[in-house]
């Protein structure tokens, strides 16, 4: 299955978080131009219909290794055990760059793939990839008229088989400037492009490259988060592959502007109650709870003690403790 996604709602999104600029004098809704503003354009969306044969060897050879996937010192997001992790498959690991200057201004254009985890089942053996078709119905999260009709199976030494949904994505990633009076300062802290032809070129930037590299932990966590809906499985992935683009290319300019680095607001702790307690008072209260009861059980055996019946009626009550006739 093939989309034009050209002609969809999720065609063209340019957001970037930004420093604060209603501190300048900016007010929400200013318009504001010559800025620059991510965009990852995805032309068109194919699903791989038997991708253990499709998807290039040199990924499907390194797309479950430990260290593959990975930009900073966290886990394979392919290794997830949660339903519609996904990630973009880079066909290299990210390389250290000189800490002193910036790479070279690029844009990415091109297939790349991105894997979804869409079905995941203790089979304690390895399984075949057909075998995903038979637990999809079970495990899913999406809806299956939008997924493909074949998987691709991996099992883990935990016993555990994971099935993957592979995507083909005709991309185009790189940044645009922002132009009046489409981008509009829609928080605060964020800029928005309305309107934005898909004619408009994408230009190239240093960061492009960097945030592709750190794209599959930073979908992993938005994956991770729950906020999308995941109903149409084209419409989740094209929409988290976006997102994650527009928030580490927006983080990592953030950081890059920042002297010393970006910061972090930190609070000391304070308290919202404070009780305090007298020993001597609370010994009181627990020792009168406890003589209450113990009241009880005297008064049950005096009265077990009792010939008569126990005299109720305040009248005959007062003769008795007086020695006076009531009248």
């Amino acid at each position: 299955m093939t989309l034009d996604t050209q002609n969809t709602s999720f065609a063209r999104s340019a957001v970037r978080v930004t420093t604060d600029f209603t501190t300048s004098g900016y007010r929400i809704g200013s318009s504001i131009s010559g800025v620059d503003i991510p965009v990852f354009d995805i032309n068109t969306f194919t699903w791989l219909e038997n991708p253990r044969a499709a998807l290039p060897a040199a990924l499907l050879a390194t797309m479950f290794n430990d260290s593959s996937l990975i930009f900073g010192t966290g886990k394979n997001p392919l290794s997830n055990d949660d339903i519609a992790v996904a990630t973009i498959l880079n066909p290299t690991d990210w390389e250290p760059q000189n800490i002193t200057t910036l790479p070279p201004a690029t844009t990415v254009m091109g297939i790349r793939y991105a894997a979804m985890i869409v079905g995941r089942a203790l089979t304690n053996a390895t399984v075949t990839d057909d075998y995903c078709t038979h637990i999809l119905n079970y495990t899913s999260t999406t809806s299956s008229n939008s997924l493909p009709s074949t998987y691709l199976a991996h099992t883990f030494s935990t016993g555990y088989t994971n099935c993957y949904a592979i995507a083909s994505l005709h991309i185009s990633a790189g940044t645009i400037k922002s132009a009046y009076p489409s981008t509009t300062l829609l928080t605060s802290k964020l800029l928005g492009c309305t309107a934005v032809s898909t004619s408009t070129p994408v230009e190239s930037h240093p960061l492009t490259d960097f945030t592709i590299s750190m794209m599959p932990e930073v979908m992993q966590a938005i994956a991770s988060l729950g906020i999308l809906d995941t109903g149409d499985a084209v419409g989740y992935l094209s929409n988290l592959t976006v997102l994650a683009y527009q928030g580490a290319w927006s983080a990592s300019v953030q950081y890059l502007n920042t002297a010393g680095g970006a910061g972090v607001d930190v609070y000391p702790s304070t308290t919202s109650t404070r009780a305090y307690f007298n020993r001597t008072a609370v010994g009181i209260w627990i020792v009168m709870n406890l003589l209450l009861p113990l009241a009880g059980v005297v008064v049950m055996i005096v009265q077990r003690q009792c010939r008569g019946k126990t005299v109720t009626n305040p009248l005959f009550s007062g003769k008795s403790l007086f020695g006076t006739s009531a009248s």
